[in-house]
C-alpha cells in the first residue's frame, strides 16, 4: 500500500477556495460540460439521496418526501397518517435497490420497502431509525447496520428482518456497506477494516462473517462503492481507490483544498474521471488516473452524486438548490435578450439584418435601431457597451418604429423602412443615418414593412396603408428620389392596400401578401399589371390574412397568416396547416428556409420547424428558447452564414446551421399512469409498450381517462413531441406536441389499442410506435352474460310467440271445426226437432180420438169397477203422452220465438210454492214419497208469475219422476235484499258428474229423446230442464244442479230482485 504525504501548509479556507475556483474555471473554460439545474418540481430543494431505476426514472429523496422524476413529470410520495402504504417519515436519507422491482427507502423514522411496479410502500420497519448503511444484492437479499453487536438481514419472501448476533460490530463506526454479488456483502469501518459476509437462504445462521483485512493505514472518513471499485477518503484528505479487492491506490490529495477538502460528501465515477462533492460548497474533478482535484463549481453545498446509467449526465444533489445536471449539451439556439443590453430597451423587435462586417442590425417598434458589432462572438450575459450603437430620431431616423431593412450594395447604404413620414438610409461611409430627399410634390411615405431593390435605381416598398410604392433613386452614396409611383389594388369593389409581405418571384414579378384576408397578389414590374392569386379554396378567410412570405428552393411558396400556414406548390396545389397539423400556434409571424430545405416558423408561442419531405412539424419553446413570443416583420436569413434570425417581444433568437442537431439517443417510450376522473392514478409499469398482455380495464360508464407516457431523456426530452391514435375509435393521429398526456372523453365500451409515438426533431423520421391495449367495460346490461341472457330471452320470446301463434291457429281451427260441428248439429237438431214436431202433430188426432173413446167407455161402464180402473190407467197415459207432445211443441216454439215478453209483477212466492206442492201431494202419497216444504210464512218477489210457476212445476215434476218409493222431496225458498233462492232436492239414484255438465244441453236432450223415444218414458225430463233454464235466464237469474250418485239430486234457482212494471196494491194471485 502506498502512502501519500499530506500538504504541510494550510491557507485560509475562503481565499483558497476562491483562488482555486478562479484558476480551475479558466483552465476548464474550453469544456463543453456545464451545470444545469434540472426542472424537477421538488417539494424541498435539500436533496439527500438520488437513485436511478432500470426504467431510467430518477428517485430523489429530500427533507420533504420521496420524488419520482422522469424528465417531464414529478410525483411526490410522503408520509400519510391514514395510509399504511406511505413512508414512515418525509425525511428520506437513503435510497438503495431492493431487488429487481423494489427499493429500500431509509427515512428518519424507519425503513420502507417500495414497489416500483405499484409505486407504493409494501413493507415498513419502523424499528430501524436513522439508518445510514443498508445494501442489497440483485435478488433482494439485504443487510442493515443499525446497532451494536448485531446485523439485520432480510431475505426475499420473508417479509421481516432477522437480527443476527455479530460481536464487535458497531453501526456508528461503519462508513460503507455494499454487495459484491449474490449473497456477498462487504462493510468498511472507520479503522479501515474491510469485512466480507455471506448471506445464505438456507436454515441455520443466515449471515456468516467470511474474512476481514485492513486496507487503510489511516482512519477512513468517507467511503463509496461505485462501478465495481471502492473509493474512500482518509483522515488526512487522501482519496483512494481499491478495485476488485486489490490494494488501494492514492488518486488525489484533497487536503490541498484546505478545510473544504475535509468535507467530502460524495465521490462518483463519471466520464472516465472521478467527481467529488463537498459540503463546503464545491464540486471537484479528479482525473481517472489520479492527480490534482480541479474545482468545477463552488456555488452550492453538495449532498450526493449519481452518474446516469443511460446518458452522459452527472446528477448533483445540493443543499437548498435542488438537483443539477452536469452534462454536455450543445445549444442550437443563441438568444440575445433586450434586458442584456447596456441601455434599457422596452419595445419589441420588428426588423433584423446582418451585414458583411459581422454586425447585427435590430429594429424596434419605438426604441429605434440597435447595431451589435461582431454578434457571432456573443456568448450570453451582458452585452459590452462598446459593442452596441443606438440610432433614434435624434440620430437621423424618420421614426423610432423600424419595420424593415434592405441593403443596397451599389450605393453602400442600408434602407430602413419605418412608420414614417419619409424613408431613411444608413451610410457606411460616414456612419450616419440620413433621410432620403424627395422631389417637391411627392407624397409622404409611411408604414414601410418590406422593401425590395430590383436594380441600382428602383426600389419597391410594401406599405400598410399606401399599397405598393415604386421609387426611382439617383446618385451614389447620397441618393435622391427622382420619381415615385403608387399602385393600388382592388378586389371587386374593395380596396386592398395594406401589405406586410413582399418577395421577388422572378426578374419581372413581385409577390405581395395582403392583410384583411385578401390573400396574395402577383405584380408584373414591366407591364405594371397585377392579378390576385386564386386562393378561394382556403377553409377560412383568416388564412388569407398574410403576414409573411418565403420562396422555397424546392417546395414552393409559403405564406404565413394570422390563422396558419399556406403552401402553394409549383403544381398549383394549395395546402393549409394549423395546430391540428402540429404547429404550436396558428399565428405565423415569420417564415424562413434553412440550408436543409426545412421551413422555420416564428409564432407567438415559440418556433416551429417543418420538413416538407416527410410532412413533419417540430416545435421549440421553453427551456430551449428564452424568447417565446415573436413579432411581425422580424425574420432574416443571413446570406453569408445561413443563420436564421427571429425577433420577439424581448429579444432575438438565431439558429446556426452548423450547430449539431439532437443526438441519436432514442429512449424507449414508457407508459406511466392511467388517470381516472376521481384523480386515481393506476401505474402502467407492467405494460412494455408492444401491445402484449392483458388490456387495461376501465370500469363501465367511465366519463373519461388520461394516459401519461414519457420517453425518458434528460438532455433533449423537452424537445420531444408526441402523437397518439386510439385504434378502434379513430384512424387519425392526434398531435399532442410536447404534452405527454392523452385525454379521452366519452369513449364507448369496447376494446381499443392506444398507439403512441414521439419525435425528437423534425428530421427524426424513424418513429417507433408503442401500444397499450385498453378495454372499456360495458355496463352490466351490455356484458357478454347479459347479451347471452338477451339471446336466451329473445329465443324464449320467439318460442312463446310461436307457441301462442300455433295455439291461436289451433284454437282458430278448433273454433272453425266447432262452428262447423255446431252448424252440423244445429241442422241435425233442426231436422230432429222438425221430425218430433211432425210426429207430435200426427199423434194429436189419434190421442184426441183415444181420449174421446176412453171417456165414452168410462161413462158407459161407470158402474164396472174393473173397467173404471182400466179407463183411468188409459186416461193417465193419454194425459202423459199429451203433456210430452205439448212440451215438444213448446220446445219448438221457444226455439223459434223465444219465451215471449217478461212481465214483472209482485208475486206471492210462498203461496205459489204451497199451491204447487199441494198439487203434487196426492201423487206423492200414492207413490209413498215424502213431500216436504220449507217455506217462510210470507215471501213476495218481483218476477214473472207465469215463468216462475212453470219453473216450479217442471222441477217438481222432474223430482217426482226420479224419486223412488219411500224417497223424499224437499222444497225450500229463501230471500235476501238482492236474490230469491229456490231449492228442489230429491233422493234417488242421482246424476253422474259427467252428465251434470250436459244436463241443460239442448242437443243432448234431443239425442236422449231420439234414443229413448220408445224405450225410456223418462226422456221428457230433459225438455223440462231445458225450458227451466231458458225461463230462469229470461228472468235474469241462474239455475244449477248438484248431485251425489246414489244419494240425491238438488236444483237451485236464484232470481234477482227487479223493478216491477207497475205498482199494485196487492200481490198477484198464483
Amino acid at each position: 500500500m502506498s502512502h501519500f504525504k499530506p500538504h504541510s501548509s494550510w491557507y485560509p479556507v475562503c481565499g483558497r477556495i476562491l483562488a482555486l475556483a478562479s484558476a480551475l474555471l479558466l483552465a476548464t473554460g474550453l469544456s463543453a460540460r456545464s451545470l444545469v439545474r434540472a426542472d424537477a418540481q421538488l417539494a424541498n430543494n435539500a436533496v439527500l439521496a438520488i437513485y436511478q431505476d432500470e426504467e431510467a426514472n430518477m428517485w430523489i429523496g429530500t427533507y420533504d418526501g420521496l420524488h419520482l422524476y422522469n424528465g417531464k413529470n414529478t410525483f411526490v410520495f410522503r408520509m400519510e397518517l391514514d395510509n399504511e402504504f406511505s413512508l414512515c417519515s418525509n425525511i428520506v436519507q437513503q435510497i438503495v435497490p431492493a431487488g429487481r422491482d423494489h427499493l429500500w427507502v431509509a427515512t428518519s423514522l424507519g425503513v420502507n420497502r417500495l414497489s416500483l411496479r405499484e409505486r407504493r410502500v409494501v413493507e415498513s420497519y419502523m424499528q430501524y431509525v436513522d439508518v445510514e448503511h443498508i445494501a442489497a444484492d440483485e435478488e433482494g437479499r439485504t443487510v442493515l447496520f443499525s446497532g451494536d453487536d448485531f446485523v439485520s438481514c432480510y431475505r426475499p419472501g420473508s417479509a421481516f428482518f432477522e437480527d443476527v448476533c455479530m460481536p464487535g460490530v458497531r453501526a456508528a463506526e461503519i462508513v460503507a456497506v455494499w454487495s459484491e454479488g449474490p449473497g456477498a456483502f462487504c462493510s468498511l469501518d472507520r479503522a479501515g477494516e474491510l469485512v466480507r459476509y455471506r448471506l445464505d437462504d438456507g436454515g441455520g445462521c443466515p449471515l456468516v462473517r467470511v474474512s476481514a483485512r485492513r486496507i487503510s493505514a489511516r482512519p477512513v472518513r468517507k467511503a463509496f462503492y461505485d462501478a465495481g471499485a471502492l473509493l474512500f477518503v482518509d483522515a488526512s484528505g487522501g482519496l483512494w481507490r481499491s478495485a476488485g479487492g486489490g490494494e488501494a491506490e492514492l488518486l488525489s490529495d484533497l487536503s490541498q483544498l484546505g478545510e473544504a477538502g475535509h468535507t467530502v460528501s460524495a465521490v462518483r465515477s463519471f466520464g472516465g474521471d472521478l467527481y467529488v462533492g463537498f459540503l463546503a460548497g464545491a464540486l471537484g474533478r479528479v482525473p481517472g488516473r489520479g492527480g490534482r482535484c480541479e474545482l468545477i463549481a463552488s456555488d452550492h453545498r453538495v449532498f450526493c452524486l449519481l452518474a446516469d446509467g443511460n446518458q452522459e449526465i452527472l446528477w448533483v444533489g445540493t443543499d437548498g438548490y435542488g438537483v443539477y445536471k452536469y452534462c454536455d449539451k450543445e445549444e442550437r439556439f443563441t438568444t440575445l435578450l433586450m434586458d442584456d443590453m447596456p441601455q434599457r430597451v422596452l419595445k419589441p423587435v420588428r426588423a433584423l439584418r446582418t451585414d458583411s462586417r459581422g454586425d447585427l442590425w435590430i429594429g424596434t417598434k419605438g426604441d429605434g435601431v440597435i447595431r451589435l458589432r461582431d454578434y457571432a462572438s456573443y456568448a450570453g450575459g451582458r452585452v459590452p457597451s462598446d459593442r452596441v450603437t443606438r440610432f433614434d430620431r435624434s440620430s437621423g431616423l424618420t421614426s423610432n418604429e423600424v419595420f424593415s431593412f434592405c441593403g443596397s450594395p451599389a450605393h453602400g447604404i442600408v434602407w430602413l423602412g419605418t412608420s414614417g413620414p419619409g424613408l431613411t438610409y444608413y451610410s457606411y461611409k460616414d456612419d450616419r443615418m440620413r433621410r432620403l430627399p424627395m422631389q417637391p410634390g411627392m407624397q409622404e411615405i409611411r408604414g414601410v414593412h418590406q422593401m425590395c431593390q430590383v436594380d441600382d435605381s428602383t426600389l419597391y416598398l410594401a406599405c400598410d396603408g399606401d399599397a405598393l410604392v415604386e421609387l426611382t433613386v439617383a446618385g451614389g452614396e447620397r441618393p435622391v428620389a427622382t420619381a415615385m409611383r403608387r399602385y393600388r389594388f382592388r378586389l371587386g369593389r374593395r380596396d386592398c392596400n395594406e401589405f406586410y409581405a413582399l418577395v421577388r418571384e422572378s426578374d419581372s414579378t413581385l409577390l405581395l401578401g395582403l392583410r384583411g384576408g385578401y390573400g396574395l397578389v402577383r405584380f408584373d414590374m414591366r407591364t405594371k399589371r397585377y392579378a390576385f392569386v386564386d386562393m378561394h379554396r382556403l377553409q377560412h378567410r383568416a388564412l388569407g390574412d398574410l403576414l409573411c412570405l418565403c420562396r422555397s428552393r424546392a417546395s414552393g411558396l409559403y405564406c404565413g397568416a394570422s390563422s396558419g400556414l399556406i403552401q402553394l406548390a409549383e403544381d398549383g396545389l394549395i395546402r393549409q396547416f394549423n395546430r391540428r397539423n402540429g404547429i404550436v400556434s396558428d399565428m405565423i409571424h415569420g417564415v424562413l428556409e434553412d440550408d436543409e430545405g426545412c421551413i422555420w416558423l416564428s409564432t407567438n408561442k415559440g418556433l416551429a420547424q417543418y420538413d416538407p419531405g416527410h410532412d413533419f412539424f417540430h416545435n421549440y419553446s421553453s427551456p430551449d428558447l428564452r424568447v417565446i413570443e415573436f413579432c411581425d416583420d422580424a425574420y432574416w436569413k443571413c446570406p453569408l452564414t445561413g443563420r436564421l434570425f427571429f425577433g420577439g417581444v424581448d429579444g432575438v433568437v438565431w439558429i446556426d446551421p452548423s450547430a449539431a442537431v439532437a443526438s441519436d439517443y432514442k429512449p424507449r417510450l414508457r407508459f406511466m399512469d392511467l388517470e381516472l376522473p376521481d384523480g386515481t392514478l393506476v401505474p402502467l409499469s407492467d405494460y412494455p409498450g408492444d401491445g402484449s398482455g392483458e388490456p387495461v380495464r376501465l370500469a363501465p360508464r367511465t366519463a373519461g381517462f388520461a394516459v401519461t407516457f414519457v420517453a425518458v431523456d434528460y438532455l433533449d426530452g423537452d424537445n420531444y413531441e408526441y402523437s397518439c391514435r386510439l385504434e378502434g375509435y379513430s384512424d387519425e393521429w392526434v398531435e399532442l406536441q410536447k404534452e405527454n398526456r392523452a385525454l379521452f372523453m366519452g369513449i364507448p365500451p369496447g376494446s381499443y389499442r392506444l398507439h403512441v409515438r414521439y419525435k425528437s426533431h423534425v428530421m427524426d423520421r424513424a418513429m417507433q410506435v408503442y401500444t397499450l391495449p385498453l378495454t372499456v367495460l360495458p355496463p352490466w346490461y351490455r356484458t357478454a352474460w347479459a347479451v347471452a341472457g338477451y339471446v336466451l330471452l329473445a329465443a324464449a320470446c320467439v318460442w312463446v310467440v310461436v307457441a301462442r301463434l300455433r295455439s291461436h291457429y289451433r284454437r282458430q281451427q278448433q273454433r272453425i271445426v266447432a262452428r262447423l260441428e255446431e252448424e252440423q248439429r244445429a241442422k241435425l237438431h233442426e231436422a230432429r226437432l222438425n221430425f218430433f214436431v211432425n210426429i207430435s202433430h200426427e199423434l194429436c188426432t189419434p190421442l184426441t180420438l183415444i181420449n174421446g173413446m176412453n171417456e165414452r167407455i168410462a161413462r158407459i161402464g161407470a158402474g164396472d169397477a174393473r173397467l173404471a180402473k182400466y179407463t183411468e190407467v188409459m186416461q193417465e197415459n193419454v194425459r202423459g203422452l199429451n203433456e210430452l207432445i205439448q212440451e215438444v211443441l213448446d220446445f219448438r216454439k221457444i226455439e223459434q220465438e223465444g219465451f215471449g215478453r217478461v212481465r214483472i209483477r209482485r208475486v206471492d212466492v210462498a203461496r205459489m210454492l204451497a199451491v204447487q206442492v199441494r198439487s203434487f201431494a196426492d201423487a206423492a202419497e200414492r207413490n209413498g214419497i215424502g213431500l216436504l216444504a220449507e217455506l217462510p210464512p210470507a215471501l213476495a218477489w218481483n218476477t214473472d208469475a207465469a215463468f216462475l210457476k212453470k219453473v216450479i212445476f217442471n222441477l217438481l215434476s222432474n223430482a217426482m219422476k226420479y224419486t223412488p218409493q219411500s224417497g223424499t222431496i224437499r222444497v225450500a225458498a229463501s230471500a235476501d235484499a238482492a236474490w230469491l233462492e229456490l231449492r228442489v232436492r230429491n233422493t234417488g239414484r242421482g246424476i253422474a258428474p259427467a252428465q251434470l255438465e250436459h244436463l241443460f244441453d239442448r242437443y243432448r236432450i234431443l239425442d236422449d229423446m231420439d234414443r229413448n223415444m220408445y224405450t225410456d218414458a223418462t226422456s221428457r225430463n230433459g225438455l223440462g230442464l231445458f225450458i227451466c233454464r231458458g225461463l230462469v235466464q229470461a228472468l235474469g237469474g241462474e239455475i244449477s244442479a248438484a248431485s251425489e250418485v246414489g244419494r240425491y239430486t238438488e236444483f237451485t234457482v236464484r232470481l234477482p230482485q227487479r223493478e216491477a212494471e207497475e205498482c199494485e196494491e196487492r200481490s198477484e194471485e198464483p
